[in-house]
């Protein structure tokens, strides 16, 4: 009988991907705390954006540089070459994904920049007085991240930019802010075969977080490591229950025959 924690790595080999392409398909990465024995860590999460396939999942105790180059390193060692990476605003993966794949685009997620954007004016601006400023802003920004070309964004890019001067001193940071991340919302534009937010990989850490209430922590990190493990099998096979891809599993969608295993719906890891 094969125990559990060989059972792992079996299924996860078993469900590799077969076609070339899908290695080298644009990932969108995020993470997700849990806590294991009153201790936050975390689970950091990468889905291929062609359908939403869960790739990679692992667990770290913390969510820093050395985390994330080592999880990148994981990537690259299963084979995976992406074309580009897309995060939310967590500092310091540029400069990993750059040292892991330089033939890499990385992106940062739009609407997480223009939350975060958002949230600068109305944190700096509290005071009832600054109430016509803070409207301006949020206005403007949530205009020119609606941007639909380059030049529109240019146009309204360069239109707030030019309030910086007027503006209390208290939002200079949301224009430092923009100012680094519009190289990022161009090529968003100029790119649509690139993720421009992290909604997929979101999606699948949204039902991860559904079943991992149902937990509420782990006794240790191997159970911990076992439950995402099983998480992803399940989410791979399980049938979608939305769109256009109604009644298929993600491996399915692959032309993967394994997709149309029928104990897909039965395998819910709710059990550590």
């Amino acid at each position: 009988m094969v125990t559990r924690a060989k059972w792992i790595p079996n299924c996860v080999n078993t469900l590799s991907l077969s076609r070339r392409e899908d290695w080298k398909q644009p990932l969108c990465i995020d993470e997700k705390w849990i806590k294991i024995r009153n201790r936050w860590c975390y689970v950091f999460t990468a889905v291929g954006a062609t359908v939403g396939d869960l790739l990679a999942v692992e667990l770290f105790f913390h969510k820093d540089k050395q985390a994330m180059r080592t999880f990148l390193y994981q990537l690259k060692a299963f084979g995976f070459r992406p074309e580009s990476i897309t995060t939310d605003l967590l500092m310091g993966y540029e400069s990993v994904v750059k040292k892991v794949f330089p033939d890499c685009l990385f992106m940062q997620c739009v609407l997480h920049a223009g939350r975060d954007a958002k949230r600068i004016v109305r944190t700096t601006l509290p005071a009832e007085e600054d109430e016509e400023w803070k409207k301006r802003l949020t206005k403007r920004i949530g205009t020119l991240f609606k941007s639909k070309n380059i030049k529109q964004a240019k146009k309204r890019y360069f239109k707030i930019m030019r309030l910086r001067d007027q503006a209390p001193d208290a939002v200079s940071g949301v224009f430092d802010m923009l100012e680094k991340y519009y190289p990022k919302l161009r090529l968003s534009l100029l790119r649509k075969d690139i993720p421009s937010t992290t909604n997929p990989v979101e999606r699948a850490i949204g039902e991860f977080e559904e079943r991992y209430q149902l937990t509420k922590g782990f006794t240790s990190f191997f159970y911990a490591q076992f439950f995402i493990k099983a998480y992803q099998i399940y989410y791979r096979l399980r049938k979608i229950s939305f769109g256009r891809f109604q009644g298929k599993s993600r491996l399915e969608l692959k032309g993967n025959p394994a997709g149309k295993l029928s104990f897909a719906d039965f395998l819910t890891p709710t059990f550590c």
